[in-house]
């Protein structure tokens, strides 16, 4: 009976201990949860649409554990990497985060991509732009320098031609000419007394950073002064310089020798003050952040980010589809994937898609505004009415879903255009929606104005909504 009430006692102890153990378990447990668990809030842009959240699992999206709800979803999840999406209709939109840095326990999200579709600005093929929002300037397909200011109107700044201009801003910058390089300070041009010859220049490159600084190569060499001059040799390498991308603070190199394939041509070098990085990341395009903190390296059409530290923070896979780069003021990166523009915050750890061209028209441009408020791109033309399918336009994505008047977007499709064989047409739509027509200097501008208003009739819109500048041509 003794023995019986010793073991009794022996169990009992022993259940006691099992279930201080358990709840010593459950309760760490539960702190491991709670420490490791944030509350995820994605909100779209349309009321109509349905958004989702799905895990990722070693690389891969685990669709049956995807939660979804109309509109606006907040779901408490493990730290981890989750693909939210929204969705209506036809139009789609993923973004990729890695959740639970710094304990946050809130992540908003608003899923804008359904309004950021692309919004034709300027009928024209376009180079090396540089837009904030009271002007864009730009080269077009006639090596022209042009500008578009407040009030709609073009105008060519520069009377020679131009084969590139790199931007501090866009009133400040370097462009580049057959006879040598000129500095551009408020649309007062000057030559640039350059430290070597340009005529015999074996590879000349170039880059002009956000605070005015030039940095230009000879081969080898590479000088570093302003759009004033006082250029100064500050570094010389075994290989040739092949490309440049300047920050405020360091400047970034392409370095080796010259060959046909576009896809390897050098490697990365890093210049920040006195010191030199060296480095054997391959490169075929580089794009340094405007505050030099970052580096993105494009190499078989995929990306790579690189901190200042040289630790690679970041990799972009694009499927050997990836074709342009170009840094935000605001620090983020923004790339295009054949028809589709990419958005990259470094410091979020997220990329998402924030707009897709029509039919997919490959994007050849990424210029982001000095404001942040929109990124202008340069789309391939498609066939329209009047196959004029050749060259580019310009377009603008809105990156805060601002309104724009998409009743005028059919002026991509419709022109440029020439009319009864004589009248040429093309349209600049910064801050409102103008046609410029060309019109034989002979005959007058009636001819025109009435094929015009026939085809605008065509398309529902209303002559008196669009602003017409009419231009005689003159008669041989």
């Amino acid at each position: 009976m003794q023995r019986n009430n010793r073991l009794l006692k022996l169990l009992l102890r022993l259940g006691v201990f099992l279930v201080f153990i358990s709840i010593f378990v459950g309760v760490g447990i539960w702190i491991y949860d709670y420490l490791h668990t944030t509350t995820i809030t994605v909100i779209s842009a349309s009321s109509n649409s349905y958004v989702s959240i799905t895990p990722i699992k070693n690389g891969e999206l685990v669709s049956s554990e995807t939660i979804s709800a109309k509109h606006k979803l907040s779901e408490s999840v493990r730290f981890g990497t989750y693909q939210l999406a929204a969705f209506s209709g036809t139009d789609h939109l993923t973004r990729t985060v890695n959740i639970g840095s710094g304990g946050q326990k809130l992540f908003n999200l608003v899923l804008s991509g359904f309004s950021s579709t692309p919004y034709p600005v300027y009928g024209g093929s376009v180079e090396d732009v540089s837009a904030s929002s009271s002007s864009i300037v730009f080269i077009n397909s006639s090596s022209s320098l042009l500008s578009i200011n407040s009030n709609n109107s073009i105008n060519k700044i520069f009377g020679g031609a131009v084969s590139s201009i790199d931007w501090a801003s866009p009133t400040q910058g370097v462009l580049r000419t057959s006879g040598g390089f000129y500095s551009d300070n408020n649309g007062v041009f000057s030559l640039l007394n350059l430290p070597f010859k340009y005529s015999s220049a074996p590879v000349v490159n170039y880059a002009v950073a956000g605070n005015g600084a030039v940095f230009i190569s000879n081969g080898s060499v590479l000088y570093k002064g302003s759009i004033s001059g006082g250029f100064q040799k500050i570094y010389s390498s075994s290989n040739t310089i092949l490309q440049i991308s300047a920050s405020t603070n360091s400047v970034a190199l392409i370095i080796g020798s010259r060959k046909s394939n576009p896809d390897l041509v050098g490697t990365l070098t890093i210049i920040k003050g006195s010191g030199v990085t060296n480095t054997n990341i391959a490169a075929s395009s580089i794009g340094i952040s405007p505050n030099g903190n970052y580096t993105a390296v494009m190499s078989n059409y995929d990306i790579s980010i690189y901190s200042s530290s040289m630790d690679r923070v970041d990799e972009i896979a694009g499927n050997g589809s990836i074709s342009s780069l170009a840094w935000g003021t605001n620090g983020n990166l923004f790339y295009s994937s054949g028809g589709t523009l990419w958005q990259s915050s470094i410091s979020k750890n997220e990329s998402f898609q924030i707009s897709q061209t029509s039919g997919q028209s490959p994007i050849q441009g990424i210029y982001p505004d000095t404001e942040g408020n929109y990124v202008y791109i340069s789309v391939a033309n498609s066939p329209t009415i009047n196959n004029q399918a050749s060259g580019s336009q310009l377009y603008r994505v809105a990156l805060h879903a601002q309104p724009q008047n998409y009743n005028f977007g059919v002026f991509s499709v419709i022109f440029p255009q020439v009319l009864q064989g004589e009248c040429s047409v093309n349209y600049v739509n910064f801050t409102l929606p103008t046609l410029y027509i060309v019109y034989p200097g002979n005959v007058g501008q009636q001819i025109c104005t009435s094929s015009v208003d026939s085809l605008l009739a065509q398309y529902g819109i209303s002559q008196a909504g669009v602003t017409m500048v009419f231009q005689p041509q003159p008669v041989n």
